[in-house]
């Protein structure tokens, strides 16, 4: 008798299939939506669980507050983990303190406990966010 041999699948059959990114296994484990903080892949995302992209790694205070002034959220980790450790949970700032930085003077870097220190603008669904990390002044918000 003869034994049916399989066929490597097609060209057409294999860009067909989805692509890991669209398989429940990138909802789960470490890529698990963590709406409003960083999952343990690294991945950001914001408070409604819509994934963030990196826009601006290393942002100027300059770069931040032109942001913001054109509609951007704001959230802040004080330690400067960068958002992803189990302890700390970014903090997003509310409408109304958000309202209050636009048109203001720029964030500034203050040093205050020595923690590492940077921003950054994300962005996802239409909506860009900066992320202010360790020791960042800026207006009544984050004072």
């Amino acid at each position: 008798m003869a034994r049916k041999t399989s066929r490597a699948k097609t060209f057409v059959e294999l860009a067909a299939e989805p692509t890991w990114s669209e398989t429940p296994a990138s909802r789960t484990g470490k890529y698990a939506s963590r709406p409003g903080g960083v999952n343990p892949a690294g991945e950001f995302f914001d408070p409604d669980g819509v994934k963030l992209e990196l826009q601006v790694e290393d942002a100027s205070t300059d770069q931040a507050q032109q942001a913001v002034d054109a509609g951007a959220a704001v959230v802040i980790e004080r330690c400067g983990c960068g958002g992803g450790l189990r302890s700390c949970t970014p903090r997003w700032l509310s409408q109304k303190d958000v309202e209050a930085l636009r048109g203001g003077p720029p964030p500034t870097f203050t040093g205050r406990y020595d923690a590492p220190t940077w921003l950054e603008v994300w962005a996802g669904s239409g909506r860009a966010v900066v992320f202010a990390h360790g020791d960042v002044s800026w207006g009544d918000a984050l004072d």
